[in-house]
């Protein structure tokens, strides 16, 4: 089943969101209209009420006497859908309007001066009507009982129609508002998402090699996203052009042994000079194979590298490596924050750390100090590593960087290790120094920046 687009999920989302709150406005406004309407007809009810008042005539024993000529005309006629009535509460006197004859209003309340009463009700044929009723006492002495209710009633139509009317024309107002809104939300959803799509124009240009990263500009809330795909982006292309400068560098390198031994072969040397002269071009090639794969292994500053706990790491090499050095007896010491972690490759770290400690417990006397702490917010790792020894001569300080270079010649090694951790500090971007230790030996630190930092 193909899912829904970004931009399909967003109008469908806009469209239940917009449709719930139509509907219920539309419902608050057909209340708040019938509640307006029911006022209105209470008003002409009561109006009709006093209006009766007004003309009715009580006589000596109680009976009421209207006029010939009523002053509201639909009181004549039941097709204007006016009814009046006037009982008295004792129900031994009541008058009908003509529109109502001959079957008075069933069940209307007796209710005392001053009172009123609106309410659905029903006429004697069912006929649906709104009813008000309101009692009277017309203060007559000679009357022993002198309490009336006057009722008026109008059927549902004028009801209906207004109601009818009112939702016709909220519906198609309704409708209406919601074609805008749509038709606005889409074109502000095309506006919003226009850097996404550009994003993905972008990606594709890249993946086609018509330009090689993100330009933008994006949001804000893109940035992120973009940033850390330039970033991936770039650490590929790093990743490739160091695994072919990492190739193209050992063909070259494995040239010079190749052509000894060849000429070697060639020269038709004599056994006993054969032998020691391809022990030592195997050893250089040797060498030359694992300085290679140690270059091109730097996994080097990806952007979605895991967070990797230093601190246990230093102490797992420290370890190691003091049960190497046990007829040394070092005093090693790690200084770090609890729990620091620090984004990176962890074979890299493994190899970095590997190295400057390896070293720092092959030339110390007695005591070794590594300190792992963040800088600018751990925005970096700041790693130190020193040793009680000789110290590394200012003079070697630049050259043992490179690679077969050491500090002292004399000293079995192939000369790679410094020249590895060289290349992962320019793989991360970061700085690599040599300094004095205050222990009294060689002070090396290298501070490499957080994943996606400038």
């Amino acid at each position: 089943m193909r899912r829904l687009s970004l931009t399909a999920r967003l109008i469908l989302g806009a469209g239940i969101v917009l449709t719930l709150v139509l509907s219920l406005t539309a419902y608050v406004l057909d209340a708040v209209f019938r509640d307006s309407v029911e006022e209105a007809i209470l008003d002409r009810l009561r109006s009709h009420v006093w209006t009766l008042i007004a003309v009715a005539e009580i006589g000596e024993d109680g009976s009421i006497r209207m006029p010939k000529g009523l002053p509201e005309a639909p009181f004549y006629q039941a097709e204007f859908g006016l009814y009046a009535q006037i009982e008295s509460n004792d129900g031994r006197y009541r008058w009908i309007s003509p529109s109502l004859e001959p079957d008075p209003i069933p069940g209307t309340p007796r209710l005392a001066a001053t009172k009123e009463v609106f309410q659905r009700h029903r006429l004697a044929d069912g006929q649906a009507v709104y009813l008000y009723s309101f009692g009277v006492s017309w203060g007559l002495a000679s009357l022993h009982h002198d309490l009336y209710t006057v009722s008026v009633a109008e059927d549902l139509n004028y009801y209906q129609d207004q109601v009818g009317r009112f939702r016709r024309y909220l519906l198609a107002w309704m409708l209406a508002v919601a074609g805008i809104l749509l038709t606005v939300q889409g074109f502000i959803l095309r506006w919003s998402l226009r850097p996404l799509r550009r994003a993905a124009k972008e990606l594709e240009a890249v993946q086609e090699g018509r330009q090689t990263r993100l330009q933008g500009p994006y949001p804000r809330e893109l940035e992120p996203l973009t940033d850390n795909l330039n970033g991936l982006i770039r650490f590929t292309r790093d990743n490739l052009r160091r695994y072919r400068n990492a190739l193209a560098d050992l063909a070259h390198s494995l040239n010079t042994p190749l052509a000894v031994l060849r000429a070697a072969v060639e020269g038709k040397a004599a056994d006993k000079e054969l032998r020691p002269l391809v022990a030592e071009q195997v050893e250089r090639m040797s060498q030359i194979v694992g300085y290679q794969l140690n270059r091109a292994a730097t996994a080097g500053r990806a952007p979605l590298n895991k967070p990797v706990p230093v601190c246990s790491l230093a102490e797992r090499l420290g370890r190691t490596l003091a049960k190497v050095h046990q007829d040394k007896g070092v005093e090693w010491r790690v200084h770090c924050p609890p729990g620091f972690t620090f984004a990176a490759d962890e074979g890299d770290l493994m190899e970095l750390l590997g190295n400057l400690m390896e070293n720092a417990f092959k030339w110390c006397r007695e005591q070794v100090r590594v300190t792992l702490e963040p800088l600018g917010a751990g925005s970096a790792l700041l790693v130190r590593v020193e040793d009680d020894g000789p110290g590394i001569p200012r003079q070697a300080r630049e050259r043992i960087t490179r690679r077969g270079q050491r500090a002292d010649q004399g000293t079995p090694g192939f000369g790679i290790g410094l020249a590895v951790v060289a290349e992962m500090v320019v793989a991360y971007g970061g700085t690599l120094d040599f300094g004095d230790s205050d222990l009294g030996g060689a002070r090396v630190q290298v501070v490499l920046p957080r994943p996606g930092a400038a």
